[in-house]
């Protein structure tokens, strides 16, 4: 699974990862995206891919800018 390609998709849903979205808590619409996101990624396993952007989070975490995820 290519990093990049994973990190480009789920900026496209700042919902899976800004906690002060509308949507943030609503489980069944997050799933559904992640299935989305899956489908790109040509995977089934979605607890793969957040293992995967966990490990991206926590080591390479200027590769991810995902800037709402900082701490203030």
């Amino acid at each position: 699974m290519n990093d990049e390609k994973l990190i480009e998709l789920v900026r496209k849903y700042p919902v899976l990862y800004d906690l002060s979205h509308a949507k943030y808590m609503d489980t069944d619409y997050k799933n559904t995206i992640w299935s989305k996101i899956a489908e790109e990624i040509e995977t089934t396993k979605i607890h793969q891919i957040h293992y995967q952007l966990y490990n991206l989070l926590s080591y390479r975490p200027k590769l991810c800018n995902l800037h709402v995820l900082e701490m203030p």
